[in-house]
């Protein structure tokens, strides 16, 4: 074949298929896990990550705090937790609760201790509970910042946060506090996986932790969605995380440049 047509071929080529790109690994779920306790300083239970490839440990917390302490520090398996989000009596509509969400990248793999250690005790009771993704992006996470309901519009029979979405395939991740403390009363809605519910040892204080469960694509509004019987208080927040890189696909212009100079 004379190097015209093997040309011509090139262009026509070139024209069907994309020029080099970046694909993305799937986010997955490895794994959830959830305690409570009554008016603790610390709270120690065990959450095991199976697999911690591009991995990612979230952990949240909620709590009817009279005593009014900061959000607690948190580990796993001894590393530090990076808090995300907090909330602590303020607004108004918390009351004496708070509520946090801390990320660890690249978690240890097995059953390890998760510790949340406060200043001193809480008033009352304590929430947590921990979520471990495979297929996070380790250098940005999350996209963008946190979205956020503190209880603005009571009592809720729905509760909903939308994100706009800019990476493609990202997953949403959210956590919410039932001010009631029937845990069974909150419901996923569309496009929602509940993935522990766990209520505070005294009650009043019921944790939900949930996420879409699937690559959210186009990019655009996204949202999780609850419902809840009878209707009551809530307050949430909600990230976007994104897909690792995967390995550079095969370039077709790198393939189709070879084929036209190559010796074919």
């Amino acid at each position: 074949m004379s190097k015209f047509y093997k040309l011509l071929l090139g262009v026509i080529a070139v024209g069907a298929f994309a020029l080099p790109f970046t694909a993305f690994a799937a986010i997955g779920f490895d794994n959830s896990s959830k305690s409570n306790a009554g008016a603790v300083s610390t709270l120690t239970y065990s959450h095991t990550v199976n697999s911690n490839t591009n991995g990612a440990l979230y952990c949240f917390e909620t709590a009817v705090d009279t005593n009014h302490r900061a959000i607690p520090s948190v580990t796993y398996a001894g590393v530090t937790m990076t808090n995300l989000v907090s909330q602590t009596n303020t607004p108004a509509m918390l009351g004496n609760r708070q509520m946090g969400m801390w990320r660890l990248l690249l978690p240890s793999t097995g059953a390890n201790n998760v510790v949340f250690t406060w200043g001193g005790a809480i008033g009352q009771t304590v929430a947590v509970a921990c979520t471990s993704f495979t297929g996070v992006n380790q250098s940005t996470p999350e996209d963008g910042s946190a979205v956020q309901d503190i209880d603005t519009t009571p009592p809720y029979s729905t509760f909903t946060l939308s994100k706009t979405t800019t990476v493609d395939n990202d997953w949403l991740v959210g956590f919410a506090l039932n001010y009631g403390s029937n845990s069974n009363a909150v419901s996923a809605g569309t496009n929602t996986t509940i993935r522990q519910q766990a209520v505070g040892d005294t009650g009043n204080n019921a944790l939900v932790t949930y996420d879409t469960n699937a690559a959210q694509t186009p990019t655009g509004s996204k949202s999780l969605n609850l419902s809840l019987s009878p209707s009551n208080d809530m307050s949430g927040f909600m990230y976007a995380i994104e897909p690792a890189a995967s390995s550079p696909v095969v370039s077709w212009f790198n393939v189709i440049q070879s084929f036209i100079w190559g010796d074919w």
